[in-house]
């Protein structure tokens, strides 16, 4: 191998190396963000099912939660992107929707003005 090559190998090295590094180092503030999240509690996730539900939230969330209600789908699996590809499709496609729907649900639910829980881990 000649020199430029072993350059060229050791550059690559170098950076899959700090590539490794920072791909562990986000990991762990990623877990950790986890860690620190607070669940809604049941009767705000009920409440906000039963929004879902009955179309109060939208259309959109309607059908998304119609397919949870018969098993088809969850919630958790959907916003990882598993499950039924349209309805994948429509989570993120209706990404602000879901947000705002969940916001004004907490706001109707609590009166609490801080809505970050319940939108940031929507189930």
């Amino acid at each position: 191998m000649d020199q430029s090559m072993q350059a060229a190998q050791k550059r690559f090295n170098a950076a899959a190396a700090d590539f490794g590094t920072r791909l562990r180092e986000a990991k762990d503030r990623l877990a950790e963000a986890r860690r620190n999240v607070e669940n809604p509690s049941s009767a705000l996730q009920e409440y906000a099912a039963e929004q879902f539900r009955t179309g109060q939230a939208g259309p959109e969330l309607r059908a998304i939660q119609q397919a949870v209600d018969n098993g088809t789908a969850s919630w958790p699996d959907l916003m990882r992107g598993h499950g039924d590809p349209a309805l994948v499709a429509l989570v993120r496609d209706r990404g602000a929707t879901i947000v705002e729907a969940c916001r004004r649900i907490v706001d109707q639910h609590r009166g609490d003005p801080d809505t970050r829980t319940f939108t940031s881990t929507a189930w």
